[in-house]
């Protein structure tokens, strides 16, 4: 309602944004679970993940475009901890895209390297919880688009990053067309700084 009693030169186009609203939900305990160890030792509980979901659902029945997170490692506070939501569990992401069907469909846009199990430096990561992440991430975002037809998801990913490969699953997985959008960056983002 705000943004419609102004004009605008530009479209403009409202995401949520999963630190915001886990902020709102959970207070001081946001990223609680983005800390070393967090997703085991303090887990978001169901009762919150309900609660984030309305949160998710009223906001874009409300006009959003969808929903937006970020589950890098590199993203964090000034405090050096992962960005509210980096390190969600599979159930809470889930229960997100469900929210956003509810809420009217949308966009699930998210920013990620396929590599956040856990808040450990690059370097440090196993190989193989490494890989069984990316699997499981694959895993609940084609469940999601498959259950939902009006959910679009869209994620970019790094020009040596198996570019044949992400855009021959986003086809397998999508019922149609773009709901599954692969953004390829054509050159480092630091170069842009």
């Amino acid at each position: 309602d705000a943004l419609d009693r102004r004009q605008y030169a530009a479209d403009v186009a409202v995401m949520v944004g999963h630190g915001g609203v886990r902020t709102w939900c959970l207070g001081k305990r946001a990223n609680v679970s983005d800390m070393p160890g967090g997703p085991e030792a303090d887990p978001v509980t169901d009762d919150e993940i309900e609660h984030i979901a309305a949160v998710v659902r009223e906001a874009v029945a409300a006009g959003a475009l969808g929903f937006s997170t970020s589950r890098l490692l590199l993203h964090r506070d000034n405090r050096g901890i992962l960005t509210p939501g980096a390190l969600a569990a599979k159930k809470e992401m889930a229960r997100i895209c469900d929210a956003v069907a509810e809420g009217g469909g949308g966009v699930y846009e998210m920013s990620t390297d396929f590599s956040a199990y856990d808040d450990k430096p690059y370097h440090k990561l196993d190989m193989d919880q490494r890989q069984a992440y990316f699997a499981s991430e694959l895993g609940w975002m084609a469940d999601a688009m498959k259950e939902h037809h009006d959910l679009r998801v869209t994620f970019g990913i790094g020009a040596g990053q198996a570019k044949d490969f992400f855009s021959k699953w986003a086809s397998d997985v999508s019922q149609w067309p773009g709901q599954c959008v692969v953004q390829i960056q054509t050159r480092p983002q630091s170069f842009h700084m």
